[in-house]
């Protein structure tokens, strides 16, 4: 997908951004103080702004982590579009080794959703007996002798479907395994399809597990222009140029969610206040669906997150798109994360308000 550039980063740049500390400094600033790699915005289908903490920065693919979920969010999407998956069927129609263990009783809307309950789990980053680290030890090489589809089936706690939302990066795993089999090939070839389709042109990194399955969760790497590219198809309708990706009713649903989606939401946020969780202080209203974030109840906005500081942010009350990849030294920053979020919505409200090229 072209991407016109009409530069305005020494607009954008300049902006003051009340940081944590109470502070306003030029958005610039902010970037470097977030350990910022890449910033791009899109206003009106052109890049505006671009922001590189070196030509690596712009031209290498960079790890997206979680906002990968949300790329395989639309894959499935793009099968519902097509009738090759049904949502409300159980996840054992497509993959019937998941009878064996947890998640036998879910369906395919509660991974979508992350609502397959969670009483007691947290996704917990700093455990090395836990499931992230296992999951990470399955494509990093590590001599671990099982690979990510063994993990999905082999979990013991009892899932309850249509729960309260519980984020838990194995759910998209178990969803990229259901993926496979409704369509009859891989998840990364999928992913691949789907972003040929929205017009990426640089390199694209996928982590595999010693199967050769892609990490569905978070395994994808791309430069911040490809993932500009991606979030103005999600900004258009699900449309690329004259090619629909994926349907604008998907793109609808995600927006709006379920009648209890919100409802599922804040029972996450009151179960999660015993954690020191970066979300409870920034999310705490909203819902989650088909792998997105949803900011706002009712609103268009759409965010992907991603730890060590990914962002993506889609928001068409402003007709911006905003990337932000980052190299957090850890994988979430409460201070970093509200900061870098307070660039992106200053840098899309100060094109809406002030666009000299208006469409």
């Amino acid at each position: 997908m072209a991407l016109p550039i009409v530069d305005r980063s020494w607009d954008v740049l300049g902006q003051p951004v009340r940081g944590v500390d109470g502070r306003y400094a030029p958005l610039a600033w902010r970037l470097s103080q977030t350990d910022t790699d890449a910033f791009v915005v899109v206003h009106a289908g052109r890049v505006v702004t671009q922001w590189y903490r070196s030509d690596a920065a712009r031209t290498a693919p960079q790890a997206i982590m979680s906002i990968t979920k949300s790329i395989v969010g639309c894959v499935a999407g793009r099968l519902i579009d097509a009738g090759a998956l049904d949502p409300e069927a159980p996840a054992t129609q497509y993959v019937p080794e998941l009878a064996g263990g947890g998640y036998a009783p879910v369906r395919v809307r509660d991974l979508l959703d992350m609502r397959v309950g969670g009483l007691g789990y947290h996704e917990e980053y700093g455990d090395p007996a836990g499931e992230l680290a296992r999951m990470a030890r399955t494509v990093d090489g590590s001599p671990v002798g099982y690979g990510l589809h063994d993990l999905v089936a082999g979990i013991g706690w009892p899932a309850t479907p249509g729960g309260p939302f519980c984020y838990r990066s194995l759910d998209t795993e178990a969803l990229g395994w259901v993926l496979e089999r409704a369509a009859g090939t891989t998840v990364s070839a999928l992913v691949s399809d789907l972003l040929t389709r929205v017009g990426t042109t640089g390199p694209v990194d996928v982590a595999v597990d010693l199967y050769g399955t892609m990490q569905s969760s978070g395994g994808l790497g791309m430069t911040a222009l490809d993932l500009a590219r991606f979030g103005l198809m999600l900004l258009r309708g699900g449309a690329a140029g004259d090619r629909q990706v994926v349907s604008a009713g998907f793109i609808k649903d995600t927006r709006t969610g379920a009648p209890d989606s919100t409802a599922a939401f804040a029972a996450r946020v009151q179960r999660a206040l015993a954690h020191t969780d970066v979300e409870i202080d920034t999310l705490r209203t909203g819902l989650y669906r088909n792998q997105f974030w949803v900011p706002r109840p009712a609103g268009r906005a759409l965010l992907c997150l991603g730890i060590h500081g990914q962002y993506l942010l889609v928001d068409p009350d402003t007709d911006c798109v905003v990337v932000k990849l980052s190299s957090w030294r850890t994988p979430q920053d409460p201070g970093r994360f509200s900061d870098s979020l307070e660039c992106a919505g200053v840098a899309a409200i100060r094109m809406a308000d002030h666009d000299p090229h208006p469409q």
